[in-house]
C-alpha cells in the first residue's frame, strides 16, 4: 500500500472531457479578445486529429470554412457550447452522456 494521498498514477490520468477531446481529435478556437465583436465573438470547434498549435488550427478552421462553410463546425459562445453542437451536427455522444 502507498503512502501517498495522490500517487502519481493516479494524477496523472486524463479528465472524461479530455480524453473524449483526444480520442475524437476534437480541436478548438477563440478569438483574440481584441478581435472580438459581431460574428468573431464565439467559440468554434472541429474535427482535427493531428491539427495541433494555435497556427495550425487557425489555419484548419479557415481552410475548412472556405471549402464548407460553416457546415462541418460547430459553435458557440462558450468552448463547451461549440463542442455540444459539433457532437449534435455529426451524432457523437459527449463525455457526460450515458450511452
Amino acid at each position: 500500500m502507498t503512502e501517498e494521498l495522490f500517487p502519481p498514477e493516479s494524477v496523472a490520468m486524463d479528465s472524461p472531457r479530455l480524453a473524449w477531446l483526444k480520442r475524437h481529435g476534437c480541436i478548438t478556437m477563440s478569438f483574440e479578445p481584441h478581435q472580438r465583436f459581431g460574428e468573431f465573438d464565439r467559440w468554434i470547434a472541429g474535427f482535427a486529429e493531428g491539427v495541433a498549435g494555435k497556427d495550425a488550427i487557425a489555419q484548419w478552421f479557415c481552410e475548412e470554412c472556405g471549402k464548407n462553410g460553416e457546415t462541418t463546425i460547430g459553435m458557440g459562445a462558450t468552448e463547451d457550447e461549440a463542442i455540444a453542437e459539433l457532437a449534435i451536427r455529426y451524432g457523437v455522444r459527449l463525455w457526460n452522456e450515458s450511452s
